[in-house]
């Protein structure tokens, strides 16, 4: 089984590859995007953005093309914390409310492909960034999807390092706490106190599952 990642950076990739491999019976995870190789020639248009513009670039792009991809899955990543800006926040079909779900944020990630996105897309918005699941997955704390900024919190327990005032990612550092997150998507009860991220893997699940109904690879 062939799944292939769109997310908004490369420690991204390392934390959603982990929870691939740990939920279902994948061959190979591919990152899609970002296209680091592309990013570091710098070309004067700037073809493709970092972040979430990244990804709504890539998807409103290539959607067609992922159409009749040879990905069994493609997980796509952004972090549910951009729904907080007015450019995001003026586009989505209801007002923004920190205790709501995120479908309507989930919808506006759908739209950025048109009509294009395969039954094989599972959209993970990570709640309120990706370093939340590492915070679940590295202390006891409760209410993690409550912390607006998880990686200031793993600065200031000593998990993350600081540069510039900001959590320091490097993708060496992300792959040496990547197994831990690994071993709480198989602690039922405690991913049940992150519903993002069992969202997450039980749409890996169902998507896995169909694919072996339909016959596909699954070695």
């Amino acid at each position: 089984m062939r799944v292939g990642i769109i997310c908004e950076g490369i420690t991204d990739f390392v934390i959603l590859e982990a929870i691939v491999y740990a939920v279902i019976d994948a061959d190979d995870c591919a990152l899609l995007q970002p296209d680091f190789d592309r990013l570091q020639l710098r070309d004067a248009e700037q073809r493709l953005a970092p972040g979430w513009q990244g990804v709504r670039k890539f998807l409103s792009e290539s959607a067609p093309a992922l159409k009749v991809s040879v990905y069994d899955v493609l997980l796509i990543q952004v972090d549910a914390s951009i729904r907080y800006l007015q450019e995001i926040q003026r586009r989505l079909s209801t007002p923004v409310d920190p205790s709501d779900d995120l479908q309507p944020l989930r919808d506006l990630v759908k739209g950025w492909a048109g009509r294009e996105l395969p039954e094989s897309a599972v959209v993970t918005l990570p709640r309120e960034d990706l370093e939340a699941w590492l915070l679940a997955s590295h202390t006891n704390r409760k209410g993690i999807e409550g912390i607006l900024s998880p990686g200031t919190v793993l600065v200031e327990l000593g998990v993350l390092q600081e540069k510039n005032g900001k959590p320091h990612k490097t993708e060496e550092k992300y792959r040496e706490l990547a197994p831990a997150l690994a071993r709480l998507v198989k602690n039922h009860r405690k991913l049940r106190e992150v519903r993002e991220l069992e969202r997450t893997t039980d749409g890996l699940r169902r998507r896995a599952r169909a694919v072996r109904r339909a016959g596909g690879n699954n070695r």
